[in-house]
């Protein structure tokens, strides 16, 4: 498994699936885990990097939100508290995301030696926006609704990382699987955030991180850009050329399926106005 970025305070690994990253956070008291993935010899990769930190230190697992290759690898930590949205808790679709993890690992014969199943929370974050109390530091958490209904943000203000969750990917444009109109509050809300000069690095749940600010700008921009686009598509006002438009990206071949989601979510979303 990949180490994007190492410190003594934070660790971001990377899967060799969909180029999905799982960040440690360490702190003096406790150790903060993101979205543990893929494959079970990747997550003993990151068991055995955590493994040899100070094991009297409390475990967190928290989960940015529901996606099934977000929750995959709940259970193989073991005893560790985990930190989730209210939204994820109430999740409807809790056997269609188990459904999705049982295919993945069906189409490419995976055994894992842990069950799989839907994560219970024991810390819930009900606010929109609130703080998180983890042994002797304060995070700030909030809601990130529009990519799905349950995301939330992770903030480490001592550190200054952002994680973002399935937001501001480098490798991704944004997908709608909720809602476009909450997709643009989210956005708003990570542009101040990133602008207030909280942030001096920021995790994507896909891709490359990224320590600057301009950087972090721009994907910010580059993601109101596309929906921009998507929008007056939908509207009629414009023609959206993506195949034009997706040449930009590392993977275009499989983004395809993604932007027609997208339309079909827009054009439901302005028919039930």
């Amino acid at each position: 498994m990949k180490i994007q970025f190492e410190s003594k305070t934070l660790v971001i690994f990377e899967s060799a699936l969909f180029r999905t990253t799982t960040s440690l956070l360490i702190a003096k008291d406790h150790i903060v885990l993101v979205d543990p993935n893929w494959f079970p010899i990747e997550l003993q990769f990151i068991q055995d990097y955590i493994t040899k930190l100070d094991q009297k230190k409390d475990k967190y697992l928290f989960f940015t939100h529901s996606d099934y290759d977000h929750i995959i690898g709940y259970n193989f930590f073991e005893g560790y508290k985990t930190i989730a949205s209210r939204n994820f808790v109430n999740q409807k679709a809790k056997q269609s995301i188990l459904d999705k993890i049982a295919t993945i690992d069906d189409d490419n014969y995976t055994k894992r030696e842990y069950p799989i199943a839907y994560p219970s929370i024991d810390i819930v974050i009900e606010e929109t926006q609130d703080t998180l109390r983890l042994g002797n530091k304060a995070y700030q958490v909030g809601y990130l609704l529009g990519h799905n209904d349950d995301s939330i943000f992770l903030l480490d203000p001592t550190q200054k990382v952002l994680i973002a969750g399935d937001y501001l990917s480098n490798i991704e444009f944004p997908y709608l699987y909720y809602s476009y109109a909450e997709y643009i509050k989210s956005l708003e809300l990570l542009s101040s955030i990133i602008t207030s000069g909280r942030v001096a690095l920021l995790i994507p749940g896909h891709g490359d991180y990224t320590s600057s600010l301009s950087d972090m700008k721009q994907r910010v921009e580059d993601s109101f850009d596309y929906l921009r686009r998507l929008k007056e598509h939908c509207d009629g006002k414009t023609l959206f050329d993506f195949e034009e438009y997706v040449k930009r990206f590392d993977f275009p071949q499989v983004m395809g399926k993604f932007h027609e989601g997208n339309l079909g979510l827009v054009g439901k979303e302005e028919g039930e106005r």
